[in-house]
């Protein structure tokens, strides 16, 4: 390092960075500070020629801690939120999905003010021949229209994604919409911009004419012009399940690979080595503007383009150098681009491999140098990516190793074979499309065996978020291992040590998806947000885990136009990402309270998802279709089913007492589709705390408990049905006297949920209110002797 001072440069730059989180307005003081080592160190040097490293590490530190402060606080928006007339410029490739049409849009003035500022423009389109003509938007088109502007949603469960985090760092204050009827054109795209959206769209269009099968030609789509909305979403699930995304978008792996293929193929050609390298340099902008230039796509240009610079100079082993000056680039564009994932997997797994692949595949028992080197190269990838995934997905495949190791060439071969079909196909279009369906055919062979893989779910690991402490320390285990299977092994014969540090990351691997679990001291009851719907987890100071219901969808009649390619699903978007990062990795009882949508409707998602031991639920017949095909899931999956007695009471571990209080399994209230009345109740002993849960129950099903059962005092009560008039009457909540009252509820539903009249009771009683719409998800933590709430918000 010390003969390297860019890259100590750019450690000291991300120090930096994250120095000027830990503080509130600190810019004069890190400025001050900044001056105070540029003169100590510049006198340091100048006559006693020491502290070089020291003094450029300092000066980037306290450098780019100032600089991140004033970017902070230029990061401002001059919008606001509210209805206005914008006119402005299409800056993304527009994506068409069902009855809405997203972009980026950058608004040049909005209500009379003028200033660049760029916001997520979703356009509802309300009619089929709205739908045909949204193709007309293209990027680079100036337009103008009536946008409705509003803050970025917060996240309201535990793990979630912060998108309004992850635009604020964009410099992203809003979200809009619009609508078509009130686009009005401007201006037409630029000369170079209709060329390239007229380019991409033949493009496109030859692929379609090449490959038959949509999910074939969808695929090639995404992998060569970045056209994402055309890929399959199930095929999208299974490869980010399995660590292959990065294979779908324009980033490191497309660019590096089509940089070599220019470079060696104008090498072959007769080029200089210098002329090959500007060969390769003046297709990159080329591409990138052809594929969208979105952010992974640039970032991996600057680090192809300086990694060939390096080559054109003869500077190929200071490659550490080249990409150190490049990450300092785009620091200074955006600081905050470091709190990325895809940035930190770019920049450390380049830096990894340049360092350590050619080391120690040196060790590798195997014959052949080119698997050796491949078996290092996905080795070093997934110990560096490992915790970075962990900590952003909650989820990771013992097997994404192999599967890369297996299938990452296979992916990448099809770049250049995607382009010489595209070249061929200008000559013989008939030869294209038999070779193509050899290629369709291979695809299709791989993706079965993907679908096989991603279906048995053993190898899938959830994790909490790790403490700091756990990743320092899996990052000197890794460095120590690393060190000793390429170097200490050698000198001194022994693996011990070697062999050590592997138990050790297994270990840790270990801990950091059961480590929490197996340390609560307490029962944990989490009641999710999922809108207008139900989700409760319960996670007992025993690692057990109970959810009860999932929340649900509604589907509205849809004709075939409006149906998005992949539709929101609350169990899949919501509820299973929220138990991923609570750590859950099975259920051993999953409730269905009831067969509305609302309540059962995401967990089609969860049992696809985790393995469950025992399902409980009321003796209301399955009328609904949705409830039909849960019941005929489970029972594909063999998972034991059981009625619940009333009057019974369950232990679960030894902690949570379950008492049936309804319903009568031979006296039903509801009829066919009205369900809400036979919704399992059950009272919850927790050491010394009460929790009711009451599903959706109504006045008729609280009369019937109330005359059977003399209720104790609740500390927790589950607001039944959402908060809805027909239920929670005074004289339950007399009986009943609840602290702490919980309603899962969805914002702003257009069932007027909770009623006024609810809420006064429940305050009038004296009960602490805490609603999902309001506070997002809410934690009730049970100790031995007393329990807390907490909110996300």
């Amino acid at each position: 390092m010390g003969k390297r001072p860019i890259l100590v440069a750019a450690i000291g730059a991300v120090m930096g960075i994250l120095l000027s989180s830990w503080g509130i307005d600190q810019t004069w003081l890190f400025l001050f500070l900044f001056g105070l080592v540029f003169t100590i160190g510049g006198i340091l040097f100048l006559f006693w020629k020491r502290g070089l490293m020291l003094t450029i590490f300092l000066l980037f530190l306290f450098g780019f801690a100032t600089y991140t402060e004033w970017r902070e606080g230029e990061n401002r928006t001059i919008l606001h939120e509210g209805k206005g007339i914008a006119t402005g410029q299409v800056i993304s490739i527009p994506e068409k999905d069902g009855d809405r049409l997203k972009f980026r849009f950058r608004v040049q003035s909005w209500e009379g003010m003028l200033g660049e500022e760029e916001v997520p423009l979703t356009i509802r389109l309300r009619s089929k021949e709205e739908w045909q003509q949204a193709d007309q938007i293209k990027q680079y088109q100036m337009l103008r229209l009536m946008i409705q502007l509003q803050a970025p949603e917060e996240p309201s469960n535990p793990g979630e994604f912060d998108y309004r985090s992850y635009l604020w760092r964009q410099e992203i204050h809003w979200v809009a919409t619009g609508e078509w009827s009130q686009i009005e054109w401007i201006r037409d795209s630029s000369p170079i911009g209709k060329s390239l959206n007229q380019i991409r769209e033949k493009l496109a269009n030859r692929l379609e004419m090449i490959f038959t099968q949509s999910t074939t030609v969808g695929f090639f789509q995404t992998l060569l012009l970045g056209l994402r909305n055309e890929m399959d979403p199930e095929w999208e699930e299974t490869y980010s399940a399995l660590g292959l995304v990065h294979i779908l978008s324009i980033s490191g792996l497309h660019i590096s690979f089509l940089l070599f293929l220019f470079y060696e193929g104008a090498k072959l050609l007769g080029c200089t080595r210098e002329k090959a390298v500007w060969i390769a340099l003046l297709f990159l902008p080329c591409y990138l503007l052809l594929t969208g230039a979105d952010a992974p796509a640039i970032r991996a240009a600057i680090m192809g383009a300086f990694t060939l610079l390096a080559i054109w100079w003869r500077k190929i082993g200071e490659s550490i150098s080249y990409l150190a000056f490049a990450l300092l680039l785009l620091l200074v564009y955006q600081p905050w681009q470091i709190y990325e994932v895809g940035f930190q997997l770019t920049f450390f797994v380049t830096v990894g491999l340049l360092l350590a692949v050619e080391p120690l595949s040196h060790q590798i028992p195997l014959p052949f140098t080119r698997l050796r080197i491949a078996v290092s190269v996905s080795l070093v990838a997934q110990a560096i990516s490992f915790p970075l995934l962990i900590a952003q997905y909650h989820e990771y495949s013992l097997l994404s190793g192999i599967v890369n190791l297996l299938l990452v060439p296979y992916f990448t071969l099809l770049l250049p074979i995607g382009m010489g079909l595209l070249l061929l196909s200008l000559l013989s279009l008939a030869l294209t499309k038999w070779i193509a369906s050899v290629i369709t055919w291979s695809l299709d062979l791989v993706q079965e065996i993907a679908n096989w893989i991603y279906r048995y779910k053993w190898h899938l690991w959830t994790f909490p978020t790790p403490e700091i402490g756990w990743f320092c320390l899996y990052f000197m285990v890794s460095w120590g291992t690393w060190y000793w299977w390429t170097f200490g092994s050698i000198r001194s014969r022994s693996h011990l040590p070697t062999t050590l540090g592997l138990i050790a990351l297994m270990v840790l691997g270990i801990w950091a998806s059961r480590g929490e679990e197996w340390t609560r001291d307490h029962t944990r009851i989490t009641f999710l947000d999922v809108g207008q719907g139900d989700a409760i987890l319960i996670q007992t100071e025993e690692g057990k885990n109970i959810l009860i219901d999932a929340g649900g969808t509604i589907d509205f009649d849809k004709e075939e136009w409006q149906k998005p390619q992949k539709s929101f699903e609350v169990g899949e978007r919501k509820v299973v990402p929220t138990l991923k990062a609570l750590g859950v990795s099975r259920l051993d009882i999953v409730v269905l309270s009831h067969g509305d949508v609302d309540h059962i409707g995401g967990l089609l998602a969860v049992f696809e998802r985790f393995p469950v031991e025992l399902v409980w639920r009321n003796a209301h017949p399955a009328y609904s279709w949705q409830e039909q095909r849960l019941m005929s899931s489970i029972q594909k999956q063999q998972i034991p089913i059981y009625t619940l007695p009333v009057g019974q009471t369950f232990t679960i571990g030894s902690t949570v007492q379950w008492q049936v209080l309804h319903p009568s399994t031979d006296q039903l209230i509801g009829k066919q589709r009205q369900t809400n009345n036979d919704s399992l109740v059950g009272l919850l002993q927790i050491y010394k705390t009460r929790v009711l849960l009451t599903g959706d129950i109504e006045k008729e099903a609280e009369d019937r408990i109330l005359s059977k059962y003399d209720l104790p005092t609740i500390d927790v009560l589950k607001v039944a049905h959402h908060g809805s008039k027909t239920s929670t009457q005074a004289k339950w909540l007399e009986q009943t006297e609840p602290k702490v009252a919980v309603i899962s509820v969805g914002k702003s539903n257009r069932y007027g949920h909770p009623h006024g009249d609810v809420l006064q009771r429940l305050t009038e009683s004296g009960t602490n209110i805490y609603r999902t719409d309001q506070r997002g998800a809410i934690t009730v933590r049970i100790h031995l002797d007393h329990y807390q709430i907490e909110t996300i918000k």
